[in-house]
């Protein structure tokens, strides 16, 4: 396992996960439209609703949450990827729905001041030394009663080996 300072370095570092992190086109693009369908049978979405998207990426479910008529911040370490999420959210007009911040998510408590309804923490929590800091993290911004959805998935796991 690589050390948080590490793993910090490699995923803020411009042309490293943008090479090979394309879940919406990639080998991943089916187990991506599974999760929205759980999303849409399973999480209690509504307009209006303010979400928290740590370790956004090119701000896939940033989107799904703002199609939904919910109030995004999406958090990233980095700026290329943040970058790409602004484009693919202009691109569907849902660039007024989603703030984007650059930011460590281990850093939560300095980045996001507000409280909200859900905090997704999807694909991140298998790249962080630390998953149940940021898991604590989260608990404390959101709403009494609020929701956490979050994937882990290991590297032994056959997704993680694709």
């Amino acid at each position: 396992m690589l050390s948080a300072d590490k793993l910090r370095e490699y995923f803020s570092a411009r042309d490293t996960v943008s090479r090979w992190w394309r879940p919406e086109e990639g080998p991943y693009r089916h187990f991506y439209a599974r999760q929205l369908r759980v999303f849409d049978d399973l999480l209690p979405v509504k307009a209006g609703m303010r979400v928290l998207d740590l370790g956004t990426g090119q701000g896939r479910f940033a989107r799904y949450f703002a199609r939904k008529g919910c109030t995004v911040l999406a958090i990233d370490i980095s700026q290329e990827m943040l970058e790409d999420a602004r484009t693919r959210a202009r691109a569907e007009g849902l660039g007024d729905a989603i703030e984007f911040r650059r930011g460590a998510v281990e850093d939560l408590e300095g980045i996001v001041k507000e409280r909200f309804s859900i905090v997704s923490c999807m694909e991140i929590l298998d790249h962080l030394a630390d998953p149940a800091t940021v898991i604590l993290a989260a608990a404390r911004v959101m709403e009494p009663g609020g929701t956490l959805v979050f994937s882990f998935c290991t590297t032994d796991a056959l997704q993680g080996r694709i």
